[in-house]
């Protein structure tokens, strides 16, 4: 089954009702949601009407250029960058986090040049929830974003956010 764009999406101003309501839902609750999560609301808002569906957060993560691989490992394998990635995985119900790094091995090189793409990303970043909306609610927290800030201000150490990409995919089933 396909999925329907909900009736306001791609009309001007739509969006930022949308957004303005969150907001003003938010500060009947005590909370305020920052820039950031104002994205990833619009994001997910798309993903509403299937509310059961399973949501994947993808960040593709290129370092810092003046970051040597080792520097930046050091950074993403760090127990601060574990610790946050747990709390914010626990507030905001995921059901799983997966870190990897691109393995430095002759073959993605050679998978590079096959394809002629450029350099891969130096590590990827998913994080998986059950339920679009419920993660929606989880993001008004403020201590949420508190966690979300603490993420932000430590990953702008090493991951060079203008060349790394962030996206939601829509879990389809397994394959086979």
């Amino acid at each position: 089954t396909g999925v329907t764009r909900p009736s306001g999406l791609g009309k001007p101003g739509s969006d930022i009702r949308r957004k303005r309501r969150l907001s003003a839902s938010a500060a009947g609750s005590g909370a305020a949601l920052s820039r950031r999560t104002h994205a990833m609301v619009a994001c997910i808002n798309f993903w509403l009407i299937q509310e059961s569906g399973m949501i994947r957060l993808v960040h593709c993560v290129r370092r810092h250029p003046e970051l040597s691989i080792a520097d930046f490992r050091r950074y993403w394998n760090n127990s601060r960058f574990s610790d946050l990635l747990a709390q914010i995985a626990e507030l905001s119900g995921a059901r799983q986090v997966q870190r990897s790094l691109t393995l430095l091995i002759d073959i993605n090189l050679q998978l590079m040049q096959e394809r002629k793409s450029g350099e891969p990303f130096d590590a990827m970043l998913e994080i998986w929830w059950d339920n679009a909306k419920e993660l929606e609610l989880r993001l008004a927290s403020p201590r949420m974003q508190e966690l979300l800030d603490e993420m932000t201000d430590y990953q702008q150490q090493f991951i060079d956010f203008t060349r790394s990409r962030r996206f939601f995919t829509e879990w389809s089933g397994d394959a086979g």
